[in-house]
C-alpha cells in the first residue's frame, strides 16, 4: 500500500468525492490465520455501529489452497451466501508504530518513505520468522499444553548444554526431544515441519504499508509516529492466489496482531490487549488513530500472566479506567480477574463489544475480535488510521479487455442486424398488402364504369381490355404475395436457426467479427480463433445445423495473425451458400 499525500486541495476533494460516490459494502468475508489454523466469517454491518457474524468456519489444513477450499465449503455448508469480496488477516504481517524524521505536513516521496520504513522494519521482520518454530507450532496446533511446553523447553536447554560440551556434535532438535519425552508423535512433528515450510517461505524483499499521514507526534522535534506494516511478497502471492482459486477477490491484507483495534474504536476503548497463542499485542488509540503498540512473541518463553502485564505497562496511563482484553482460551479463565486486580482497571471482554457472535462458534476471542475489527475497517465504520493494510488482489481488467464482453457484443450486433432485416421485410409486406387493397378498390370502380359505357362498343371494348389488364396484374400480385409469404416464412425460420446456431456453437476458442448477408441464404462469416481446429469444428457444426435449409459450406479460408487481445491465432472466413442439389421447394 503506497500512499502519496497530495498537496493539491482540489485533487484531495475530488478523491474524497469519488470515495463517497462508491457503493458502500455491507457484507464482507473476513479470513484470519495465526499460522496454526485459519478462521473465516461472513460479517455484516448492522447499523453503522454494530456488526453481526452470520456464519464462521475453521480450517486446520496445511496448504494455503486447502485452507481456502475448507473455509469456503464450511461457510456454504451453513446455508449462508458468501460475499465475493474478502479480506485477509495474517500473523505473517508485522505491524509497528515507527518514529521517523518525517513530519506529517512534509511527507517524502513514496519511494523514499518505503526505503526508510523498510530499513526500520527489517530487524523486526527477521525476528518475526522465529515465530514459526517447531515448539510454537506444536503448541499452537494443540499437540502440547503449557505445562508440557515448559518442561520441554527446560529439557531441550539441558540437552543442548550437554551437546555443546562435546565437540563436533549437532544441537538437539526440539521436535526430537518432544518425541523422546513422549509428548507428541512423529506424525505430529512432521505435520508441523510441513506447516513451518509453508510459513517460512520468504524472500529478501518486504511489502511495505503505511498511512499517508502521521498518527502522532514523535518524542524528538522534527519526528512523527507512523503506523506501518510489512509482509513477505511470497506469502501475499500464495494467499491471494489460493483465495482467488476459491472464487474470492481479496480487497485488503491486514496484520492479525492489532486487527481488533477498529472494534475497540467502535466500543470507545482507548487501550486493548490482544493475546493469541503465540503472540500478544497491547495498543492505544487516540482521536481515531492507532498511536502506540507493544508487540511480544511467545517463542522462546512459555506463556504467563506476567507476560500480559508486561505488555500493558508501556501503553497504560493513569487516567485509563477501562481496557479491552481479547485472550485465547490457553491463557486460562483467571486472566481477566488477575488483570483487573493488578491493573485496577475495568476489563471489557469480547461479549460486551459491538459484535454479535453466533451460538456454537468455535473461533477464539482474539480471532473473532480481529475478524470484526478488520471488517469494521473495510466497511468504513471507523477512521482509516485505526489499522494499516496492504492491497490484495489486482483490480479486474477493464471491460474492453474481457473476451466474454467481445463475444456478447458480437452476438448483440448479429441480433441487431437480423432484427433490421426482419423490420425491413415487415414494412415491405405491409406495402404489398396496402397495394392489394388499392387494386381491389380500383377493380370495383372499373366494373362500375363498364356498366356506364356499355352502350358504346368501343368504350365497352376499352373497358374489357382494361379490366383484363387489371385482372392480370392482380393475379400476378396475388401470386407474388403468396410467394413472399412462403419465402418469408422460410426465411424467418432460417434466420432464427442461423442466429441460434451462431450463439450456441460459439465458445471461448473463437470470436465472431462479422456476419454479412451477400444474397438470399448466402451469408459470409468472419472471425478470429485461437487455433485452426476450432474454426473447422465451428464451420462444420454450423453447416450441419443449416443443412436442412439447403445450405452448404464454401470458401473456407484461414490465416495466422494476432488477435484483439494480443494473442496469436487465426483469422478465418467462410460462406454459407445455397446448395442447388438440396434446395427445398
Amino acid at each position: 500500500m503506497k500512499f502519496q499525500p497530495s498537496s493539491n486541495p482540489l485533487k484531495a476533494r475530488l478523491g474524497a468525492l469519488r470515495e463517497r460516490l462508491k457503493p458502500r459494502l455491507r457484507r464482507i468475508l473476513a479470513i484470519a490465520t495465526d499460522g496454526c489454523s485459519a478462521t473465516a466469517a461472513v460479517i455484516r454491518d448492522v447499523d453503522g455501529t454494530r456488526l453481526e457474524i452470520e456464519a464462521a468456519a475453521v480450517s486446520r489444513a496445511l496448504k494455503f489452497e486447502a485452507v481456502a477450499e475448507d473455509l469456503v465449503a464450511g461457510i456454504k455448508a451453513q446455508g449462508v451466501g458468501i460475499p465475493k469480496q474478502a479480506i485477509l488477516l495474517t500473523a505473517s504481517m508485522l505491524p509497528a508504530v515507527l518514529e521517523l524524521p518525517v513530519m506529517a505536513n512534509k511527507p517524502l516521496a513514496a519511494g523514499q518513505m518505503m526505503n526508510m520504513i523498510r530499513w526500520e522494519l527489517e530487524p523486526l521482520f527477521a525476528q518475526q520468522i522465529a515465530l514459526w518454530s517447531i515448539g510454537s507450532l506444536l503448541f499452537g496446533r494443540g499437540y502440547l499444553d503449557d505445562a508440557q511446553r515448559r518442561q520441554l523447553l527446560d529439557a531441550h536447554r539441558s540437552v543442548q548444554a550437554v551437546l555443546r560440551t562435546r565437540g563436533g556434535r549437532a544441537a538437539a532438535r526440539f521436535g526430537e526431544t518432544a518425541i523422546e519425552q513422549g509428548f507428541v508423535s512423529r506424525e505430529q512433528v512432521e505435520e508441523c515441519l510441513a506447516l513451518q515450510e509453508e510459513l517460512q517461505m520468504t524472500d529478501a524483499d518486504i511489502l511495505i504499508g503505511w498511512h499517508p499521514s502521521a498518527v502522532g507526534p514523535g518524542l524528538d522535534p522534527g519526528q512523527s509516529a507512523w503506523l506501518c506494516a510489512g509482509l513477505s511478497p511470497v506469502i501475499k502471492v500464495r494467499w491471494v492466489e489460493a483465495l482467488e482459486r476459491a472464487g474470492l477477490h481479496v480487497l485488503w491484507i491486514y496484520p492479525l496482531a492489532g486487527a481488533s483495534a477498529p472494534l475497540a474504536a467502535l466500543s470507545g476503548l482507548p487501550v486493548a490487549l490482544e493475546l493469541h497463542p503465540l503472540l500478544g499485542i497491547c495498543y492505544r488509540q487516540k482521536d481515531g488513530a492507532l498511536t502506540q503498540l507493544g508487540y511480544r512473541q511467545f517463542t522462546d518463553a512459555p506463556l504467563s500472566a506476567g507476560e500480559a502485564l508486561l505488555l500493558t505497562q508501556p501503553v497504560l496511563r493513569p487516567d485509563d479506567r477501562h481496557m479491552a482484553v481479547h485472550a485465547h482460551r490457553t491463557w486460562g479463565p483467571g486472566l481477566t480477574e488477575l488483570l483487573r486486580t493488578e491493573l485496577k482497571r475495568d476489563i471489557v471482554e469480547l461479549a460486551q463489544g459491538p459484535v454479535t457472535v453466533p451460538a456454537g462458534c468455535k473461533a477464539s476471542a482474539p480471532v473473532i475480535a480481529a475478524l470484526a475489527g478488520g471488517a469494521a475497517h473495510t466497511l468504513g465504520m471507523v477512521p482509516a488510521a485505526t489499522a494499516v493494510r496492504l492491497a490484495g488482489s489486482k483490480p479486474p481488467p477493464p471491460v474492453y479487455r474481457r473476451p466474454k464482453v467481445w463475444m456478447g457484443a458480437a452476438a448483440a450486433l448479429v441480433t441487431m442486424a437480423m432484427a433490421g432485416f426482419e423490420v425491413d421485410h415487415a414494412f415491405r409486406e405491409r406495402a404489398l398488402m396496402e397495394k392489394h387493397r388499392n387494386l381491389n378498390n380500383r377493380l370495383q370502380e372499373l366494373e362500375a364504369a363498364k356498366n356506364v359505357v356499355e352502350q358504346s362498343r368501343r368504350a365497352e371494348e376499352d373497358a374489357k381490355k382494361r379490366l383484363a389488364e387489371v385482372q392480370a396484374e392482380l393475379d400476378t400480385l396475388t401470386l407474388r404475395q403468396d410467394l413472399y409469404e412462403r419465402a418469408l416464412g422460410q426465411r424467418r425460420h432460417y434466420l432464427e436457426t442461423l442466429l441460434d446456431a451462431l450463439i450456441d456453437l460459439a465458445n471461448d476458442e473463437l470470436i465472431l467479427d462479422s456476419v454479412t448477408e451477400a444474397s438470399w441464404q448466402q451469408v459470409e462469416i468472419q472471425g478470429f480463433a485461437l487455433h485452426v481446429e476450432a474454426v473447422y469444428r465451428y464451420a462444420r457444426a454450423l453447416a450441419e445445423e443449416l443443412e436442412k435449409f439447403g445450405v452448404k459450406l464454401g470458401d473456407l479460408d484461414t490465416s495466422e495473425t494476432q488477435g484483439p487481445l494480443g494473442l496469436i491465432g487465426h483469422r478465418f472466413s467462410f460462406t454459407l451458400l445455397p446448395d442447388s442439389k438440396k434446395v427445398t421447394r
